[in-house]
């Protein structure tokens, strides 16, 4: 499957790992019902709501205490 969708959509199919049959099946099955390659169909429709990610960094002695201290009260 992944030779197929290297074929049809290279750009796609270099983004997967050959054992993420999930994401190559996608691809390839956007490709059968649309005729467009996945890449192109993202070219087609823009982002409707753009993703903002965050990341909180604690200091690793803190995590252990807070988490030392929730397991107790859990145990309790």
């Amino acid at each position: 499957m992944r030779k197929k969708l290297h074929a049809i959509d290279p750009t796609e199919a270099k983004k997967h790992h050959p054992n993420s049959t999930r994401y190559i099946i996608r691809a390839l099955e956007i490709y059968e019902k649309t005729g467009l390659t996945k890449t192109d169909a993202a070219k087609e429709q823009p982002v409707q709501r753009p993703i903002l990610l965050l990341g909180l960094w604690r200091e690793r002695d803190d995590s252990n205490i807070r988490i030392a201290k929730r397991v107790g009260e859990m145990l309790q």
